[in-house]
């Protein structure tokens, strides 16, 4: 094949040369945007990475994704900086096809680790965070702002004998200081990014600074830290509606068992604050926080690399963004629903406080319709104000004109549930819950919608009567069916012993608590009981079943080791031991 014939949707095979100067080794990966080779540079001798767009997306039809190309680029190459990804060459082939050249990495992304470990150790996620944000702080020295900044785009490698050597990557969505200059890259109404990840002020697509990096950073540190996100919910509106409003939960709330500095509670607290100008000024001084609160070495003296059984690949910030990095585009639309979701063979296990409830049939396709009925009318120029305001950290003015529109349209199920969410942010529990009750009147359906029922079962942990009370009638009139799942996880998990309590006494008057699977139904149970004996009996059946989903409640009930006796020192669970400890073995990934 010569020069002058090369497309991105052409096989490359070895020893077909691209520009002139890079020979193909061979493929690295391929996907929606493009074909991603190993190559060498026929002069310097030296490998790198080689993405190459698709003829079709090269197309007139598609110059935003070439321009994007172009940004990653441009980001990309004006970093110099051992924890970001370089690139090194961008052009065009004879044929027109847009090329990017990057740096090969050996190692494998942050995503896969969690994905096989869960959780780290702060010893280990601390000095990964502190690369990361010593990578931000070169970026944003240069004005240029990731935007999308998540475990799949930090890629780990091994440098100089040590192990976990970040590298940033995919910097395809990223703001530069010139983008004024430049033509748009982003519309009004449309939000680039990963919803999980995701600072509020991005979340309505308004305008963001470094300071959204960090409110990533901060997601990823508590993902780091815990195991899970401090959001959960089934869709990405709901996820995105969670990020504006509702509260993170602490790390010791999300994983109670965890161990780590006092610290890092409020460090992370800050970098997941909504408002940007309550989060820390900069990366380099979210970096010196980071130092401060770490106990252990240096981080900037990375783990020494040890022989482990791990994934091994080669791969390119390149391949990455290829084969699925990109991140999501919201819009409205009128595109039919999302093909069904893969077998759960092919994927792994959601979190339990991500299952709320499996839809099929014709519930699938009202709540489909619902969403798509909300997200319409989140788009409206009317509604827009309210939502940027929100974002900024205003609530008070989206109170106000979300009211108005209420008031002009009374039966309008989601003018009342984005009036709810308003409430929230301003801190007005009882007209929040009202108006959410008013749309889940008008709209039961919404007892689907992640966002409200977050918000619902957050009041339903106050200390406060009132509170309490009003939340609670809302999940039995309206939320019973969704709710069950999280408050079963509450149940289980929730280091407070009244929120276990209420939660468990929620689902036995729904009826939802014998209809919960058995490991589940007893794992509630084990916290509920009263006596050591009784916890006992409960602790055989579950450990019976050996279902891995309740490790995390067996950890937690072995972690209680005193608040008995006269004084409190004694263990409430002695005679729990042996068999706890054989059952948490037993469960325990090898």
């Amino acid at each position: 094949m010569s020069h002058g014939e090369l497309t991105a949707d052409t096989p490359l095979p070895a020893g077909t040369v691209v520009a002139g100067r890079y020979r193909v080794l061979g493929p690295l990966g391929s996907g929606a945007m493009g074909t991603v080779v190993r190559v060498e540079h026929l002069l310097m001798h030296k490998q790198f990475a080689l993405k190459l767009l698709h003829a079709t997306i090269a197309s007139a039809a598609h110059d935003e994704m070439v321009a994007r190309l172009q940004r990653e680029a441009q980001a990309a190459g004006r970093i110099d900086h051992p924890n970001v990804c370089a690139a090194v060459d961008y052009g065009r082939t004879d044929a027109g096809a847009s090329f990017l050249v990057m740096e090969l990495l050996e190692g494998e992304t942050l995503e896969h680790v969690l994905r096989r470990e869960r959780r780290l150790p702060v010893d280990r996620a601390a000095p990964i965070l502190e690369q990361v944000l010593a990578g931000l702080a070169a970026a944003h020295a240069l004005g240029v702002v990731h935007r999308d900044l998540k475990p799949e785009n930090v890629m780990l490698t091994e440098r100089d004998g040590f192990a976990d050597h970040v590298k940033i990557l995919d910097f395809g969505v990223a703001m530069v200081d010139a983008e004024a200059a430049a033509p748009r890259l982003t519309r009004v109404g449309v939000i680039y990014g990963t919803p999980e990840y995701m600072a509020p002020e991005q979340a309505t697509g308004g305008k963001v600074d470094a300071r959204a990096d960090l409110y990533s950073l901060g997601v990823m540190a508590f993902e780091l830290l815990t195991g899970r996100l401090p959001f959960e919910a089934p869709d990405a509106y709901d996820l995105l509606g969670l990020h504006l409003t509702r509260p993170p939960p602490t790390l010791r709330e999300a994983a109670p068992d965890l161990s780590l500095p006092e610290a890092f509670e409020p460090l992370v607290a800050r970098l997941l604050a909504k408002r940007r100008d309550d989060r820390f000024p900069s990366a380099e001084a979210a970096r010196e926080a980071l130092l401060a609160a770490w106990a252990g070495p240096p981080p900037s003296s990375p783990r020494p690399a040890v022989a482990r059984h791990r994934l091994r690949f080669i791969a390119a910030a390149a391949a990455v963004c290829a084969l699925g990095a990109a991140g999501l585009v919201l819009a409205p639309t009128d595109a039919p629903p999302p093909a069904a979701p893969p077998a759960a063979s092919d994927v792994a296990a959601p979190p339990p406080s991500f299952a709320l409830h499996r839809d099929s049939g014709a519930l699938a396709a009202r709540r489909a319709r619902l969403f798509a009925a909300r997200d319409a009318f989140a788009a409206r120029p009317d509604v827009q104000p309210a939502l940027a305001s929100l974002a900024a950290g205003h609530p008070q003015p989206a109170v106000l004109m979300l009211g108005a529109l209420r008031d002009a349209t009374p039966s309008n199920p989601h003018a009342h549930y984005h009036l709810g969410l308003a409430h929230a942010a301003a801190g007005t529990w009882r007209d929040e819950l009202d108006a959410y009750a008013h749309a889940l009147r008008l709209e039961p359906d919404y007892a689907a919608d992640g966002a409200l029922l977050g918000a619902v079962l957050h009041h339903l942990q106050s200390p406060r009567g009132e509170i309490f009370d009003a939340a609670r009638a809302l999940v039995v009139a309206h939320l019973a069916p969704t709710a069950a799942e999280r408050l079963a996880e509450l149940a289980r998990l929730d280091p407070r012993a009244v929120v276990r309590q209420r939660a468990r006494a929620l689902l036995a008057e729904t009826g939802r608590l014998e209809h919960l699977e058995p490991w589940n139904r007893l794992s509630v149970e084990l916290r509920a009981a009263a006596t050591c004996e009784d916890r006992l009996v409960l602790l055989r059946a579950l450990r019976a079943l050996r279902e891995p989903r309740a490790l995390d409640v067996l950890r937690v009930v072995d972690g209680v080791r005193s608040g008995c006796g006269r004084d409190g020192r004694a263990d409430c669970n002695a005679c729990l031991r042996d068999e706890l400890t054989a059952a948490v073995a037993e469960l325990s990934p090898p």
